[in-house]
């Protein structure tokens, strides 16, 4: 393994941008995310944002391309 083969100092400098890199690509509240919700109008999007615990919601509504099947719901 290659971690076997760096001093200490690079090792904690590797894995802590590795870290970092997860929390930036995680999905999670932080990040937002998208649900589906149909019918999707920016009135009921924001009310689901607000019971998944986003605080001050910024919902918008996401509509599906040609061969998608539902409304998205998307919070930040």
């Amino acid at each position: 393994m290659a971690l076997v083969m760096m001093n200490k100092d690079t090792k904690a400098l590797y894995l802590a941008s590795l870290l970092v890199m997860a929390m930036l690509f995680a999905p999670g509240h932080a990040q937002g995310g998208c649900s589906p919700l149909a019918p999707c109008d920016e009135i009921l999007c924001a009310a689901s944002c607000e019971r998944q615990g986003f605080k001050n919601p910024k919902a918008t509504c996401v509509f599906p391309r040609i061969g998608h099947s539902s409304d998205k719901c998307c919070c930040r």
